[in-house]
């Protein structure tokens, strides 16, 4: 997009450079993705082409007409790395997402602050722009092998489900690429078959991996868990 550009596109634009949406792109949008881009360290040329747009958290080929993969209802991704989980738009934060969480959406939107907001079906709200219909490119839930970042770390039978054990700083696990989100947190799948909580884990090179079942035994250890477990308190 472009100066002289108009459309529900240009007004996306404006609200993530958090400035008046009139939809149209004219002297003071210019300026406006110039001091962006020169921000970003990307071209300062005052267009808004694929790569300023992905910096703004924008689908990359979105048009003045607003064609885009922006999620209306039904499942989507979180595309920004920690994105704030608010009680409505643009009020109090109570929770957190992490990038590739998967989250469902009523279809519900709003306007607030400059930015347009899109309901969960948990009835709380984050921001649309974070959001995507796609799992695809940056917004691919991580996988493979990570490392654990926190002492304690309780590993779920489900998102916020029974604690089947705990993990501690430096301990590697290896990520089936599956991600939910759940009581204001953002949750990626072991693949023991366990969850734990996104914020409390690195990616990394290797890591160690699940054969055959893994089963619990009377002191809280799972057999075959990997190394820094500790037993259920």
């Amino acid at each position: 997009m472009r100066k002289g550009d108009r459309g529900p596109g240009v007004s996306r634009l404006q609200e993530s450079l958090v400035i008046r949406a009139d939809g149209v792109f004219g002297s003071n949008t210019y300026s406006s993705v110039r001091s962006f881009q020169a921000r970003n360290g990307l071209t300062v040329d005052g267009i808004a082409g694929p790569q300023t747009l992905r910096a703004l958290g924008l689908p990359a080929n979105l048009g003045p007409g607003g064609g885009s993969d922006r999620p209306i209802s039904g499942r989507a991704y979180v595309t920004g790395s920690v994105v704030n989980v608010r009680s409505s738009p643009s009020g109090r934060v109570v929770g957190k997402a992490y990038q590739g969480a998967r989250v469902s959406l009523t279809g519900r939107t709003a306007t607030s602050g400059g930015l347009r907001w899109s309901q969960l079906t948990s009835g709380n709200w984050m921001a649309s722009r974070y959001l995507s219909s796609s799992s695809s490119g940056s917004d691919r839930p991580i996988s493979g092998g990570a490392v654990i970042t926190g002492n304690g770390v309780r590993v779920r039978d489900y998102p916020y489900g029974p604690v089947r054990y705990s993990l501690n700083s430096g301990a590697r696990v290896s990520l089936t690429g599956r991600n939910s989100f759940s009581g204001g947190r953002s949750w990626v799948q072991i693949t023991d078959g366990n969850w734990v909580a996104r914020e409390f884990v690195k990616g990394a090179s290797g890591g160690w991996g699940s054969t055959g079942r893994i089963s619990e035994n009377r002191r809280g250890y799972k057999k075959g868990a990997p190394s820094g477990c500790t037993p259920i308190n």
